[in-house]
């Protein structure tokens, strides 16, 4: 009613001054989140926790090479490649090849041994480790909680006989595409979309 009144009487200003919003008050971000703003840094006491989740993940997956024998796909198909044979040319195979080259390669550079593909595996594990601990951090995740999620990856990924398969190789960079996501999404540059697509492959 005030509204129309003022548009009658051609107040002007008025109606100028009711029509304005109201201002808007100052949000402090404190960062405790980690989501607005600039992306939470990293402190240096988490460098030494990120150090010892990979220390602490070798030493829980040691077991692993000795337990049993990894799965004979990845090896089978490494030292093929070895010999010159081409994925999906002259064998067949249902898994992208990136990580039988990875096998050849590290087969052609400490020779072809089981322990070679097991200890590859594990250290992928706790770099994926490390991965969630960091991002856990970067979005104001306590630096207790985010080491347990950390251990718990790795402890869910034991296995009595690891293997260099898809899924180890790829969730150390799903997680690096992940974390310049969030680098993006809290303000930082669009480059770091195209880092986390180029990490995506």
């Amino acid at each position: 009613a005030q509204v129309a009144e003022d548009v009658i009487a051609g107040d002007a200003g008025a109606f100028e001054s009711s029509c304005r919003s109201p201002t808007r008050p100052h949000v402090r971000h404190d960062n405790h989140s980690g989501m607005e703003g600039h992306p939470r840094r990293l402190r240096f006491r988490d460098g030494h926790i990120v150090l010892a989740i990979v220390a602490a993940g070798m030493l829980l997956q040691l077991p692993e090479l000795f337990w049993g024998l990894p799965g004979g796909k990845a090896i089978n198909n490494a030292t093929r490649i070895l010999d010159g044979d081409v994925p999906y040319r002259d064998f067949w195979t249902m898994y992208a090849p990136g990580h039988f080259y990875l096998g050849a390669l590290l087969f052609k550079l400490f020779g072809v041994h089981l322990w070679v593909t097991g200890v590859a595996t594990q250290l992928l594990t706790v770099a994926a480790a490390a991965l969630i601990f960091t991002i856990a951090r970067r979005v104001g995740v306590r630096a207790a909680p985010a080491a347990w999620a950390a251990a718990a990856f790795v402890m869910v990924l034991w296995h009595p006989a690891p293997e260099l398969n898809s899924y180890r190789t790829v969730l150390p960079l799903l997680f690096l595409a992940i974390d310049r996501v969030l680098r993006y999404v809290q303000g930082q540059s669009p480059r770091d979309l195209f880092i986390a697509g180029a990490w995506c492959g």
